[in-house]
Formats: C-alpha cells, sequence, structure tokens
C-alpha cells in the first residue's frame, strides 16, 4: 500500500475509533511488517494523543507476518479455507492483546480479519478491519 493511501487509512481509523470506542484507551495493531516499519500509525497515535498504540513483540510480529505470507500455510496463499496454523498465530496474538488490557485490536489485513471473525474474541474485543469500510464485530 502506498504511503499517501495508507495514511488515508490510517485518518479514518482513528476517526472510527473517536466515533465508536470514546472510552477504550489501549488500541492494539495486527497486521504486515510494513505497517510497523513506516512507524505512520505510531507516530499518528502519538501526535493525536488520545489512545495507547499497542505492537505485539518483535516475535509476534513475525509470527503474523508468516501467517500472512507464507507459502505453505499463510492467509495470501491458502485462504479458502483458512489454514489452522494461521488462525493460532492470530489468535496467540490476540490473547496477549486481551491479557494485557487492550480492549480494541484493528486488523491490518482482511486475512485475519476473516480468520477471527467467527472466533470467540468478538465477545472479548472489539477487531476492526482496517481495510475494509471497518466490519467489525
Amino acid at each position: 500500500m502506498r504511503e499517501d493511501k495508507l495514511l488515508v487509512a490510517i485518518e479514518k481509523t482513528y476517526k472510527f475509533l473517536e466515533k465508536n470506542c470514546p472510552n477504550i484507551k489501549k488500541i492494539g495493531f495486527l497486521g504486515p511488517l510494513g505497517t510497523y516499519q513506516t512507524n505512520l500509525l505510531e507516530n499518528y497515535f502519538a501526535k493525536m494523543g488520545k489512545y495507547e498504540l499497542i505492537y505485539p513483540d518483535e516475535e509476534g510480529k513475525n509470527n503474523s507476518y508468516d501467517a500472512i505470507y507464507s507459502l505453505e500455510y499463510g492467509i495470501k496463499t491458502l485462504s479458502n479455507p483458512i489454514t489452522r496454523k494461521a488462525k493460532r498465530i492470530f489468535k496467540e496474538e490476540v490473547d496477549k492483546f486481551i491479557q494485557s488490557g487492550v480492549k480494541c485490536i484493528i486488523l491490518g489485513c482482511t486475512g485475519i480479519y476473516l480468520a477471527l471473525m467467527q472466533e470467540e474474541y468478538c465477545t472479548k474485543a472489539l477487531l476492526i478491519d482496517s481495510s475494509s469500510d471497518f466490519a467489525k464485530c
């Protein structure tokens, strides 16, 4: 995704959070490595100052990257059905977020949302698919 499109998506996501999650302070983000590396999301949230943005640890980022792009089990390669291994990796990262007090998680890849949307997480945290028009559960 080009940087200008990414910035527009970040702004739209932030406005969505302000409107729909005014009392939530800790926001998790789970997505591709490139999004973390640009620092656009982190810088925008820091500038706005309302939410604490939480990322996975380095191992979690790398595992999530593999669950997205691995030729053996990644959602970009094998999405119908999404593999159990990819789902497990995403679930583990969401569990870590929930255990740290995160109530809302931005999913920076529609495939992650699809992997999690029918799981019990919909009752534990708000999942936001930032790459679509904010499908959520």
